[in-house]
């Protein structure tokens, strides 16, 4: 098979990843309303307890593609550092800026953070969600984070993958101790640190040889409908067994095998389909997952400010509206800003395609 063909799950992968992180905060733009206590509450409960598939996926694609440049195309570490300042640290903080001076252009028709809380958000307490400009932002810190600690560790103390591996699984298992250190992103990179590592280790089962045989996707899928069923069922069972169950839900157990269900499924889909037209918009929102990651949120606020000058009821018209919206303007976003070269290098870290 051509590495072309067989890097086409992953961008499906991605698009399936941040369309559902699109959606998830869609519906939390619905608190307050009497939709959402009415029909979105629970499902709000059941999507992000065992749907957690989506920021492990992301971490763990990214693990693995750093372990493809350290091993594959690696140069100097003068050159690595180089690469992930300006692919990750410096959108963080060039995007940031941008937000934070529009947030203080608007601060009287936005319910933005102070200056002063911005600002050092973004010195000190880079995963703050409160206090950030956008607060999605804590996402590129803390994968800048999982990339530099993991490079120290591996490259640098010669650390076995494994080994660190162990670690970070660790560091995850205590990792609600450290729910408000939010301090350079270290609760947020406790707690993600793990998936990047375990991506790097298993990186070819991320890129290259995911797992797609019928006879593992259905042992995946048998293993997380039991979970769903054990989290419906959970106030009739035993208190231990809800204990050991809370151990393995904080481990996220759930969203790795739905992680390889994906990978698994793109897999197959992309065997199959390749570039045929129906499949391509997917193609195209996992190579433009970073655009959209980046401005879905923005594009809320001005829907939703549009919804309360015309006096839209939050109902399911606006939740699709939300969710429409917040895939495709970014996209739109892109390809405006794609024309000022510079511009789009700076605030995304790359070159546009």
């Amino acid at each position: 098979m051509k590495l072309q063909k067989r890097m086409l799950h992953i961008d499906i992968a991605k698009s399936v990843a941040i369309i559902w992180i699109v959606y998830g905060h869609a519906i939390v733009q619905m608190q307050g309303s009497l939709f959402y206590d009415q029909y979105l509450d629970a499902q709000t409960t059941f999507m992000f307890s065992l749907f957690s598939f989506r920021m492990p996926l992301l971490f763990m694609i990214s693990g693995a593609f750093q372990r493809k440049r350290l091993e594959y195309s690696f140069s100097t570490h003068k050159n690595y550092l180089s690469k992930i300042g300006q692919t990750i640290l410096m959108p963080f903080y060039t995007l940031s800026l941008v937000f934070l001076l529009i947030n203080v252009i608007l601060s009287n028709h936005l319910n933005t953070p102070s200056l002063a809380d911005m600002i050092f958000s973004l010195l000190l307490q880079q995963s703050n969600s409160n206090t950030l400009p956008s607060g999605v932002m804590w996402f590129l810190f803390t994968l800048f984070s999982c990339a530099l600690l993991t490079y120290a560790a591996i490259r640098l103390l010669k650390i076995k993958p494994l080994h660190f591996l162990i670690f970070t699984l660790a560091l995850k298992v205590f990792s609600s101790y450290f729910i408000d250190t939010t301090y350079l992103a270290f609760d947020t990179t406790s707690r993600y640190l793990f998936f990047f590592v375990l991506g790097y280790t298993f990186d070819k089962y991320v890129i290259q040889q995911p797992i797609y045989q019928w006879k593992y996707l259905g042992t995946f899928l048998a293993a997380y409908l039991a979970l769903v069923l054990i989290y419906v069922k959970i106030a009739a069972l035993p208190p231990w067994f809800a204990l050991v169950y809370d151990f393995i839900r904080s481990l996220e157990i759930a969203g790795i095998l739905v992680t390889l269900l994906i990978f698994g499924f793109a897999h197959r889909v992309a065997l199959v389909w390749g570039e045929s037209r129906w499949i391509k918009f997917f193609l195209y929102c996992g190579t433009s997952s970073m655009l959209i990651y980046v401005f879905h949120m923005p594009t809320f606020t001005i829907i939703n400010k549009l919804a309360e000058l015309a006096r839209f009821d939050a109902d399911s018209t606006k939740l699709l509206l939300l969710f429409v919206s917040g895939v495709i303007f970014p996209l739109l976003y892109g390809k405006i800003l794609s024309y000022h070269k510079m511009t789009y290098r700076l605030l995304i870290g790359r070159d546009p395609r």
